[in-house]
């Protein structure tokens, strides 16, 4: 349920008014429900927001009940017995919002089992969500905020599902689940059902502006060796996110044994191109790290920044991480083109592939593609063990990731062949959350 205010108006399909007489004979004031002619407006109950006003005091009360209070179970308990709830419980599937009120669910419109939903620790099945979990979620003015969800539905259904599918759109909803979407004639994005989208061309929302966290600097960590011991460093932030970009592409790690004992460390970017070279080499001295060339080759000995890059393993291990992809639109920016300088490539339109065999780092890619405000699409090439025109096995599946440049253009706009009604059974969800409006995908 969304945690409504005394003059907030939610808008839902024409065919509720078994719901309507419901909260109209409940309310007890006829005139807290107007019935208009495409939409029905309904000025919310006064018991209901007194109902969200309480639930709201129960999630301050409980959110300031610290994880390592030694009475912790205690206040729960008594917090619980106040307000009339299970014990510590923020979150009841299937007909409860956060603050543990009742709230009718069966009409309340939901995803499939396939669609994921973006959280603050990336993407994930509605199934495998959390109560603590923070959802990107999209407000009036346009700008990607996060939230903790309100509530969650997790049901049992039979019945029809819509699917509406193009190249970059897979969306499968029940009938009765709001939309964000617009129409050539009116051109603004409201919340529709989805049995109530008229046959024509609509257009989805598919991005936002993200606000994010500028930093100047960029730490490493104090690392000792041996005897020695090093100091954080401090380097430019702008920098150490082109050259991040650089390593998670075209960078590996080789540690090799000394003559005297121990170690060296060295950090290696492989680059053929002499253009993308020579930037990835000025990038390397604004940072002021020893460098030697080898060929193809940029080499780095340094002990400090090889314990901090170990982190990403592999090629099919690396990731982005959540710290880096808190930052602001325009530094993930300097990141994203550094890393398809490596392994992207651009083409005509103005928008660039992205290829990587990590799973993990594809699915940065798009959160971090939503951050600057294109429209991405995620794909599999899936020819493992076939061989390469340069002569070399497939070893590994390759996620190709899809950046388009007009965004607002491409890839949202369905068209009425393009939304289909299709049987389904089995499981539905949803998260509820402040904005209503959740960023979500379903097949890549």
């Amino acid at each position: 349920m969304p945690n409504w205010n005394e003059n907030e108006l939610t808008i839902t399909g024409p065919d509720v008014n078994k719901i309507l007489e419901t909260i109209r004979s409940q309310s007890g004031e006829d005139e807290d429900v107007r019935i208009l002619d495409f939409n029905t407006i309904i000025p919310y109950p006064q018991m209901y927001r007194d109902m969200d006003k309480r639930a709201e005091e129960y999630r301050e009360k409980l959110s300031a009940i610290a994880n390592d209070d030694p009475e912790r179970k205690q206040k729960l308990e008594a917090l619980g017995a106040e307000y009339g709830v299970e014990p510590g419980t923020p979150w009841i599937k299937d007909g409860y919002n956060s603050g543990g009120y009742e709230w009718t669910c069966e009409n309340w419109g939901c995803y499939d089992d396939q669609t994921e939903v973006l959280t603050v620790d990336g993407w994930k099945l509605f199934s495998d969500v959390h109560p603590d979990d923070e959802f990107f979620t999209l407000n009036e003015a346009g700008h990607i905020e996060l939230h903790k969800s309100l509530g969650y539905v997790e049901k049992p259904y039979s019945g029809t599902m819509y699917h509406f599918k193009t190249r970059l759109l897979d969306i499968k909803v029940s009938p009765d689940h709001n939309m964000y979407v617009t129409t050539p004639r009116t051109k603004i994005y409201r919340f529709i059902s989805a049995k109530d989208i008229p046959y024509c061309r609509v257009k989805f929302k598919q991005n936002g502006v993200w606000q994010g966290v500028e930093k100047d600097e960029f730490v490493l960590p104090v690392e000792k060796r041996a005897l020695r011991t090093f100091k954080e460093r401090h380097l430019c932030m702008d920098d150490f996110l082109e050259f991040l970009g650089y390593f998670l592409s075209e960078g590996s790690l080789n540690k090799h044994p000394c003559k005297r004992g121990g170690h060296q460390y060295f950090v290696r970017i492989t680059q053929q191109k002499p253009d993308s070279r020579a930037k990835m080499i000025e990038c390397i001295k604004r940072l002021n790290f020893k460098t030697y060339f080898h060929k193809r080759d940029i080499i780095i000995n340094d002990f400090q920044l090889y314990l901090y890059l170990e982190q990403f393993g592999h090629a099919q291990e690396k990731y982005i991480p959540k710290d880096i992809k808190g930052l602001s639109s325009r530094q993930l920016k300097i990141l994203l083109d550094a890393l398809v300088l490596g392994d992207g490539t651009r083409v005509k339109s103005g928008g660039f592939l992205y290829y990587t065999t990590s799973r993990r780092l594809a699915n940065d890619m798009q959160e971090i593609g939503l951050k600057v405000g294109t429209i991405t699409s995620l794909s599999v090439d899936d020819r493992v063990g076939t061989v390469t025109k340069y002569g070399r096995r497939r070893n590994h599946k390759c996620y190709v990731i899809s950046y388009y440049s007009n965004s607002d253009k491409v890839g949202s706009e369905v068209n009425r062949h393009q939304i289909v009604k299709a049987p389904y059974q089995g499981n539905i969800y949803c998260v509820i959350v402040p904005n209503h409006a959740l960023f979500v995908r379903r097949n890549g």
